[in-house]
């Protein structure tokens, strides 16, 4: 474990706790997050200026539509702050996954695939390959490559469906690094 470990965890438990904070709201947001995600990130695929335009107005939307929907029945009831944290663990969860499968990949000397690349910067690069989120993500990302080792078999359950969801095309065939 690293500190790159560390701040995702931290992240992880900044973004649950300010979804209990905000009650329905975080819950509404999280939800909302994790239907928008994956179209999001097709049209990423085609131009990251228009996506993150279409993301900033998507939060504000499901931020304030949330708050000017829901500000009379915001409520004290412990039920809120559950669904609100469990709204909050959605968009962190798909944070955290962002940001461990979205490294950029690399080539060794051999023609190998390497993830994350050695072009990190050097206090970086240390964090991230000692950080077993990231080992997790490299998993994840390389998955169709990887089906096949024995350490990942028995778990194409696991690793397939989140490949499918957090990867679009194969990356590895761009990366000439």
């Amino acid at each position: 474990m690293s500190w790159f470990d560390l701040i995702l965890i931290f992240v992880f438990a900044a973004l649950t706790a300010l979804g209990a904070k905000r009650k329905l709201m975080g819950f509404i947001v999280g939800l909302g997050a994790a239907l928008v995600f994956k179209p999001l990130l097709l049209v990423l695929q085609g131009n990251a200026y228009v996506a993150l335009f279409l993301a900033l107005i998507t939060g504000l939307i499901l931020g304030l539509g949330s708050r000017f929907l829901l500000v009379r029945r915001m409520g004290t009831a412990s039920i809120y702050q559950f669904l609100g944290a469990f709204g909050g663990a959605v968009l962190a969860t798909l944070v955290v996954f962002s940001v461990i499968t979205s490294l950029p990949l690399g080539r060794d000397i051999n023609g190998l695939i390497i993830y994350p690349s050695s072009s990190l910067p050097a206090s970086l690069s240390n964090a991230v390959r000692q950080s077993r989120l990231v080992d997790l993500g490299r998993d994840i990302l390389l998955y169709p490559l990887l089906a096949s080792e024995p350490r990942l078999s028995g778990k194409q359950g696991f690793y397939e469906p989140l490949h499918q969801f957090f990867v679009t095309g194969k990356p590895w065939e761009g990366s000439a690094n």
